[in-house]
């Protein structure tokens, strides 16, 4: 049994395919086809079924599924550690800041982490909290900024501080003249949101189904300048962090009646081994 088809089992049957798996793995396919057939012949038992285009993991497969995940994950973890001690080169910190975020933090860590820390590079990747979480649990990013959503069992979170969802609206909005706004009120308005696998995107959708409405969503986007624009013009409302909300002098912020509050923490994968310079960087996030 070599590592080579233990990443090959593990990436086909994180895809369902081998033909995407051997795109991901830059190899041919007939490699993983003949490395996974070899795999099983040497232990015995079949580890998937192949059923058309259906690919599924056998009894058997799925014990040694978990196995072989562990196994990478301690090769991994040692590779890691043993780069810990290589002094003289840079390492990568791959870090995944949702835009919500990163909009207000990312200036800060570029300008302050840059400054005390030369020998480390961060790989940003931007993507909304939901698929940060998923790139955590699949060891695809080393750590990540998200809005705290529900406990998990493979990622470990430290709280950085706790803000509110803000109602954004235009200044000419008659809502504007109150302090509090009842969610029940806007079940006629314009929505404009985040696209999908942002967090606060996924809550105010799940508060419109909770006040039994379906929401007009007439513009999507990742970009949150775009959204204050139209808001700016009357095109309609939407819901941001306070710090993002507040600073835009050309809409109306106002807290919803019943204020919906989040946690923003700094994130990492249980499981994986986490090097001196990314803990430098999580405690130097926790005192940013």
């Amino acid at each position: 049994m070599e590592l080579r088809q233990l990443e090959y089992f593990i990436a086909v049957t994180n895809l369902k395919s081998f033909t995407k798996a051997a795109d991901k793995l830059h190899v041919a396919q007939p490699s993983i086809t003949i490395a996974i057939k070899k795999l099983e012949d040497s232990l015995g038992v079949i580890l998937l079924e192949r059923k058309q285009k259906n690919i599924n993991l056998t009894k058997e497969g799925e014990v040694f599924y978990k196995r072989a995940n562990e196994i990478i994950n301690r090769v991994t973890n040692v590779e890691k550690e043993m780069y810990d001690f290589k002094k003289s080169k840079k390492e990568i910190i791959k870090v995944s800041i949702p835009p919500l975020i990163g909009f207000h933090m990312l200036p800060k860590i570029f300008s302050q982490y840059y400054n005390k820390n030369s020998n480390v590079e961060l790989e940003i990747v931007e993507v909304g909290s939901l698929q940060t979480v998923e790139l955590l649990e699949a060891g695809e990013i080393d750590l990540a900024l998200i809005i705290q959503s529900h406990k998990n069992d493979c990622i470990e979170t430290t709280p950085i501080n706790a803000r509110e969802i803000l109602l954004c609206l235009p200044k000419e909005h008659s809502l504007a003249k109150q302090k509090t706004i009842p969610f029940e009120m806007l079940k006629d308005e314009r929505f404009l949101l985040l696209k999908e696998g942002n967090y606060i995107r996924k809550r105010i959708l799940n508060e419109c189904k909770h006040h039994n409405f379906e929401p007009n969503i007439i513009y999507q986007s990742t970009q949150i300048e775009s959204i204050c624009t139209l808001i700016s013009n009357g095109i309609g409302v939407s819901f941001l962090l306070d710090t993002i909300a507040t600073r835009n002098k050309d809409i109306t912020c106002r807290s919803l009646k019943n204020p919906i509050k989040v946690s923003i923490a700094i994130a990492w994968n249980k499981n994986k081994y986490v090097t001196k310079s990314q803990r430098q960087f999580i405690d130097f996030v926790k005192n940013l």
